[in-house]
């Protein structure tokens, strides 16, 4: 207070009245700091995003003097909150039906974590009014878990097929139903002959109505058919019984989490994808089909790569009786097989290449050991 009275910058009259205030320090062991912050969910995620917006801890947060917005419905929110809350309740979860066969159980509604995002769709883009769930906890399910389940893959695939519609129409609207009708399609691509066939039925037709009546299209629930995957020939089931014979919207599909219309679905997408630059069909079907040659001379190209590729990293840098062995040791085979194998694989004479072999890689018999020297004997090959 003296040197900024000395150097003008206040009154000495203010120097003075300052220098008799009695100063008192607080005491942390008596009264240390307590920053409470409520368990709000619309508080937590609000405080996450700004730690990491400003690139700082939460602790520091907490001491910085600033305010912030967001774009949740506070009203709204914590209404939500406090009814995730309550299906912890027996008595509500059973007045709204999760209590039953195949659902919960009444000593369970507590075990169960919920979770809920509303967003509104603004001229800006998508604004967040409610993010919440029930667990009470900072961490926050809606955007710190990853949830892998049956229904979000069905979502995944309707976003999928509207993108496709909405795709298939921003290349053909505008254009007179004669010029559609010309459009080369492949027999097995349904989704863009359903699409063309919109458009050409009503020019007119927008996008927004084109999408809706896409998710009118209806597909069978029936699992009397098997499906070829990229695991190979599989049959698939819905979860009731009560729902194979039936016919459903991909709107009632979805809403009630039927699996054999989304298979049928994703089988149409997949024909879209490899009919979509050129019909196919007549490719993969006709022997006399002139692209037919080039076809199976690129695909046997890029196949054998793959496979000599595999092999080459398997068995590069080991010798004979390494690379024999390394090949054995994923086989189950017969003793002739195994025999054969040697006598194809081994640059020696037969018998002095089965010697090694007999210890490391011969085939098990029941009863016998492994590399037994009977087991060798019998898969000599006999003279002529």
């Amino acid at each position: 207070m003296r040197l900024m009275a000395d150097s003008g910058w206040i009154s000495p009259a203010l120097s003075q009245a300052a220098l008799r205030q009695h100063l008192t320090f607080r005491d942390f062991s008596q009264d240390p700091v307590r920053l409470r912050v409520e368990q709000d969910k619309g508080l937590q995620m609000a405080r996450q995003r700004l730690a990491t917006l400003l690139g700082t801890s939460l602790y520091d947060l907490d001491r910085i003097d600033f305010q912030a917005r967001t774009t949740l419905n506070g009203a709204l929110q914590r209404e939500v909150t406090a009814y995730l809350h309550r299906l912890a309740e027996p008595e509500f979860a059973a007045e709204i039906g999760l209590l039953g066969e195949r659902l919960l159980s009444g000593d369970k509604t507590a075990d169960v974590r919920y979770s809920f995002t509303l967003l509104e769709r603004s001229d800006d883009g998508f604004r967040v009014r409610v993010q919440t769930d029930n667990t009470g906890q900072p961490f926050d399910i809606n955007e710190g878990s990853k949830l892998e389940l049956g229904s979000t893959a069905k979502l995944r695939v309707l976003a999928t097929y509207l993108e496709v519609v909405a795709e298939l129409y921003q290349r053909h609207a505008g254009q007179p139903g004669e010029a559609l009708r010309q459009v080369e399609i492949d027999r097995q691509d349904t989704l863009s002959h359903w699409v063309l066939g919109q458009l050409a039925a009503n020019p007119e037709l927008g996008l927004h109505e084109l999408l809706q009546a896409a998710m009118e299209r209806r597909y069978s629930a029936s699992p009397a058919e098997a499906f070829f995957t990229g695991g190979g020939r599989h049959t698939f089931n819905n979860f009731r019984r009560e729902d194979n014979g039936r016919n459903p919207t991909l709107t009632e599909a979805m809403r009630e989490s039927l699996n054999l219309p989304f298979i049928r679905l994703m089988r149409d997408l997949v024909r879209y994808s490899t009919h979509q630059r050129e019909p196919r069909s007549s490719l993969l079907e006709n022997d006399h089909d002139p692209r037919r040659q080039e076809y199976l001379a690129r695909f046997a190209d890029r196949e054998s790569q793959v496979f000599l590729q595999r092999f080459w990293r398997k068995y590069q840098g080991q010798d004979s009786d390494a690379r024999l062995t390394a090949f054995l040791g994923g086989l189950t085979l017969s003793a002739p097989d195994w025999r054969q194998c040697i006598a194809t694989c081994s640059p020696k004479p037969i018998g002095t290449a089965l010697q090694p072999s007999c210890t490391r890689g011969s085939p098990k018999a029941p009863g016998s050991k492994r590399g037994s020297s009977k087991h060798c004997m019998h898969a000599m090959p006999r003279k002529p």
